[in-house]
């Protein structure tokens, strides 16, 4: 695999890194010191690396693209076709596609979503130490949050956090 691929699997290892270690926090074996050491290492880790990702894809997303050569045209040519025949013609894209072909649709935004709404709040089922919330939070701050408010648009990070505090 290269580093592409490796990058496409880290949010959908997240979410299931997430569910599972719910379910073990509600369970007498998050007592045992050791899976609870490598539950939060790997979560952590997990979280940082896809705050990252995130943020770079964000970035990435918002450079200026060059305009478009002529409006009128791009406009005429998708005149024949129906919206419904390009939701089913993207849908079969979509299911003729291999995982990681798939797991690379993942947006932004949605990374940002679970991340403000699944993942953060989930340091603090987990038990993590004070200081690598700080990081992950100080990271979600510098690659997420200051980005999109610097582009102007809205940040899910930024509106879970004010509602929670």
């Amino acid at each position: 695999m290269n580093n592409v691929s490796h990058k496409a699997q880290l949010f959908p290892m997240l979410r299931c890194h997430t569910t599972v270690g719910e379910l073990i926090c509600t369970t007498s074996a998050f007592d045992d010191r050791r899976l609870r050491r490598d539950l939060t290492e790997n979560y952590v880790r997990l979280v940082d690396l896809c705050i990252l990702v995130s943020g770079r894809r964000s970035a990435r997303d918002t450079e200026p693209e060059a305009p478009a050569a002529d409006p009128a045209a791009d406009a005429d040519a998708r005149v024949g076709a129906s919206a419904h025949a390009d939701e089913l013609l993207q849908s079969a894209r979509v299911c003729t596609m291999g995982p990681v072909a798939r797991a690379l649709l993942t947006t932004p935004a949605q990374i940002n979503e679970f991340l403000a709404t699944r993942a953060l709040p989930a340091l603090l089922k987990f038990a993590i130490e004070g200081d690598k919330v700080v990081s992950v939070c100080s990271n979600a701050v510098y690659y997420i949050v200051a980005p999109s408010i610097k582009a102007g648009s809205r940040c899910v990070l930024l509106s879970w956090l004010s509602d929670s505090s």
